[in-house]
């Protein structure tokens, strides 16, 4: 049986939750800049990450 979910373990300054990305790369990018995203955080994103966005399956703007 597979586990529907997965359990976050460690410290995290942060857990920021970002859902329906939909490859908007620039405002994903702006999104964690204002949010102050760094290395001591931790991020889960939910909902659509590759559909419908300018930069849909398309690897040359997905660049963080």
């Amino acid at each position: 049986m597979t586990v529907p979910y997965r359990q976050l373990n460690g410290f995290f300054r942060s857990i920021i939750v970002v859902g329906d990305i939909h490859s908007c790369w620039d405002e994903f990018r702006r999104l964690m800049e204002v949010a102050r995203f760094d290395n001591g955080d931790g991020l889960v994103t939910v909902g659509d990450f590759l559909d419908r966005g300018p930069g849909s399956w398309d690897g040359s703007s997905m660049k963080f």
